[in-house]
């Protein structure tokens, strides 16, 4: 074998190695979301059904900012879901929805992942309104060199709404969740408080 060659096979091993390199350092970190806060863009639409479930009353449609916050205990992650009232602004609603999703419904062994929730639905409420939401996520997460989180981004593969009316009427539909973390530094300027105080 003659020089050029070996040269060759080394440079092309070295170029496999360099290659290879960043895509190792993004290996997965189950609990890399722990203790993240995402502002979501929020929409739903459907149909909206009465209490006795009689008849389909007409079309609804919604949307509206809420923030979640993601807490891992492995295996599973909970969320928390915070969204604001109905009818005063200064009021936020908290769900913890716990244990809501395990790490093995979570694909990709390597950044980006697929969120699978199966039947476990994320809940929320305005205050009048209660939504349970069911979802494929995909979700997007970029880490620096030493694999530290730097942003995530969450979009809806599919999801579907089942919304009561404060125990009247209720809507079935799809819904859409999108939105990325706010970095800790920003928590407590960007999340409302009412989200950030206990319970």
């Amino acid at each position: 074998m003659n020089g050029k060659k070996i040269f060759g096979m080394v440079l092309a091993v070295a170029l496999m190695v360099f290659m290879i390199a960043p895509i190792a350092s993004a290996q997965v970190n189950a609990g890399i979301l722990n203790g993240q806060w995402f502002k979501i863009k929020a929409s739903m639409k459907g149909y909206e059904i009465d209490n006795n479930h009689e008849t389909v009353t007409g079309k609804g449609s919604g949307n509206g900012t809420v923030y979640l916050k993601m807490t891992y205990n492995d295996p599973t992650y909970t969320v928390t879901t915070c969204m604001q009232d109905d009818e005063m602004d200064s009021t936020w609603h908290k769900i913890n929805n716990t244990n809501i999703i395990s790490k093995n419904n979570i694909y990709g062994d390597i950044y980006p992942q697929v969120w699978d929730f199966g039947g476990n639905p994320i809940s929320f409420t305005d205050g009048y309104t209660h939504f349970d939401v069911y979802l494929l996520l995909y979700t997007k997460i970029s880490v620096d060199k030493a694999g530290s989180l730097t942003t995530a981004t969450i979009s809806t593969i599919s999801g579907s709404v089942w919304a009561e009316y404060d125990g009247d009427d209720f809507a079935l539909g799809s819904c859409t969740l999108s939105g990325s973390t706010i970095p800790a530094t920003q928590v407590p300027k960007k999340v409302p408080a009412g989200c950030l105080s206990s319970p």
